[in-house]
């Protein structure tokens, strides 16, 4: 009952995240428009050839938490650090913490709201093996 209680509350905050946690701020102005799947999968392939690192992408994002899918809940455990990259300047915008997994297989991602710039869907989130 309580593994059945735990994936009600993380089936929650994915559904807060994706639904209706939107950022209140402005979009930035030079912010560019998001980069479409294939330059996402071809900038997540050419980090995942270095090997090293687990390679997720980020699909959504509200003002505390990012939804990542690409990487196995079992690669990680709460409190592991990740490194969010914005693919299209290929740069390290934020870092965050594991805060859960979703019940569809997604991590939960605390970020730092001080980072450079908040995470968003398309960029990708790494994590050393």
């Amino acid at each position: 009952m309580t593994s059945l209680r735990r994936a009600a509350a993380a089936a929650s905050l994915v559904l807060a995240l994706v639904a209706g946690c939107q950022n209140k701020k402005p979009p930035e102005a030079t912010a560019p428009g998001a980069p479409t799947a294939e330059r996402v999968a071809a900038a997540r392939a050419a980090y995942e050839a270095k090997g090293g690192m687990y390679v997720g992408v980020v699909d959504d994002a509200n003002e505390r938490f990012a939804a990542v899918s690409g990487i196995e809940t079992s690669a990680a455990k709460k409190g592991d650090t990740f490194t969010f990259i914005d693919i299209n300047s290929n740069t390290a915008i934020n870092h965050g913490t594991l805060s859960d997994t979703s019940a569809a297989g997604r991590l939960i991602v605390e970020y730092d709201p001080k980072g450079e710039r908040a995470p968003r869907g398309g960029d990708l989130c790494v994590k050393l093996k």
